[in-house]
Order: structure tokens, then C-alpha cells, then sequence
């Protein structure tokens, strides 16, 4: 999934969507100042990125040599105890 965002395959329907799911979690802000500031604002207290933005950040940033993969492993047992 990585490589292929890497290669472009970002499409504008995936960037609306992430924004739409963004504007849902903010919507769900418990905190009452921030709600009120955003409903005087009456604008999201982000700025929706451009579709080429989205993927030049994604080309520079998703590089093999600058990922880290981390395999998590359930613990093994300890020989002789159950």
C-alpha cells in the first residue's frame, strides 16, 4: 500500500473522504471552548490539502530506506512451565 501512494495512487475521492472522517472526529469534540470557537469560526480548523500536495508529500515521505517495520510476536513460553 505504501509504494503504490508512493506512485501516485492517491486519488482525489481518498482525500475527501480522509477530510470527511477528520470533520467527523472533530464533530465529536468533547471539549465545549472548541466547539464553540469552530461554530463562530464556521470553518475546520484545518485546511484540506491539494491532491498534488498529498501525493509530492507522499513520494518524498514513503521511501523504503526511511521506513521502519516493527513485527509484533505474541510472547513465547517459558520452557518447563505451563
Amino acid at each position: 500500500v505504501l509504494d503504490r501512494l508512493r506512485h501516485g495512487a492517491l486519488r482525489d475521492e481518498d482525500r475527501v473522504r480522509a477530510a470527511a472522517a477528520l470533520a467527523r472526529a472533530a464533530a465529536g469534540a468533547f471539549d465545549p471552548r472548541a466547539r464553540l470557537v469552530d461554530l463562530w469560526r464556521g470553518e475546520p480548523p484545518y485546511a484540506m490539502p491539494a491532491i498534488d500536495e498529498l501525493r509530492t508529500f507522499a513520494a518524498a515521505s514513503l521511501r523504503d530506506q526511511d521506513l521502519i517495520i516493527v513485527a509484533a510476536r505474541p510472547a513465547r513460553p517459558t520452557p518447563g512451565r505451563r
